[in-house]
């Protein structure tokens, strides 16, 4: 038997969750969906599936395949589309995800010039705190802050976009009626404007040469929102502390002031420097389109202020 066509009856059976839905979408009887799956346990020399009168369950074994078959059916699936799309130049459709702070401040900034550029581009573009399997949702990049254990999957490839410092910054209106901490410590004295850390007291670490100092801020709003803290911010609701792509517009323009420039700061355990990835499938790694998408979005990082 074809193994490539064994393994995508495998994983439509363990999507569909039963031999005769799997069937009907391959256009197969439930016998041969079962005779298709009892060859691969054969290969394989182990149970793959738990069968029962109501329904199927996948054995240890059973989850290691389903794993990898995905990757392998996608990879193979990718094949002639990548190729496709070395023959025909920038042109197609280019599946984006991003957390949506970053999507709104770098990349929607760049998509009219992007699509101006690129007119057979057709973008989908999606924003979502949470993290996307690319595989599963067929994403050709996804724009991230942080590596993860799914990062460092041997089928994804890892590429850093950009590093900033963060940035302490308050609304001149809040600093008239606050006054203008001089140092890290009087910010315990202040309204803060904090990420929200599984609820534990916000901390903030700020590193000027080998001098290192730990503040307990006063957190008078927490939110998951960057963008959320932003705008309270520039409303005059508190000190925040920023990446410096999302408010660089902000203090060039005076609706936002930088404060403690001498110091290095972060949230909690955050790293100093704030990093940007781009994450995708190798199999896509010679895409012409993605090739440009990351070029165009590097070069809106340098003018945002990267390192």
């Amino acid at each position: 038997m074809d193994t490539l066509q064994q393994l995508r009856i495998f994983v439509l059976t363990v999507r569909s969750g039963s031999f005769s839905e799997a069937g009907r979408q391959m256009d197969l009887s439930p016998a041969s969906v079962s005779r298709y799956i009892q060859s691969l346990e054969e290969r394989y020399g182990t149970r793959l599936l738990n069968r029962s009168s109501r329904r199927l369950s996948l054995t240890h074994a059973g989850e290691m395949l389903l794993e990898r078959a995905r990757r392998v059916l996608q990879e193979f699936d990718d094949i002639e589309p990548a190729v496709a799309d070395i023959g025909r130049g920038i042109q197609g459709r280019l599946h984006v995800h991003a957390r949506e702070f970053v999507g709104h401040h770098l990349i929607v900034p760049l998509v009219s010039r992007f699509l101006e550029t690129n007119t057979d581009i057709d973008l989908v573009l999606t924003l979502s705190d949470r993290p996307l399997d690319l595989i599963e949702h067929n994403v050709d990049v996804s724009i991230r802050t942080e590596r993860s254990g799914e990062i460092e999957h041997m089928s994804l490839v890892t590429r850093k976009l950009g590093s900033w410092r963060r940035v302490v910054c308050a609304s001149p209106e809040y600093l008239r009626r606050m006054g203008t901490p001089a140092e890290p410590a009087d910010l315990a004295h202040h309204h803060c404007l904090t990420y929200q850390f599984h609820h534990a007291a916000p901390v903030w670490r700020f590193r000027c040469g080998e001098l290192e100092h730990q503040v307990k801020v006063h957190s008078r709003v927490q939110s998951s929102s960057g963008e959320a803290l932003r705008q309270l911010a520039l409303q005059g609701q508190g000190i925040s502390l920023m990446p410096e792509w999302s408010v660089k517009a902000d203090v060039l323009a005076g609706r936002l002031v930088a404060l403690l420039a001498d110091f290095d700061a972060t949230p909690t355990n955050a790293p100093y420097r704030h990093n940007l990835f781009a994450i995708y499938q190798r199999s896509k790694h010679q895409s012409p389109k993605l090739k440009f998408f990351l070029q165009s979005l590097a070069e809106v990082m340098r003018q945002a202020g990267s390192a």
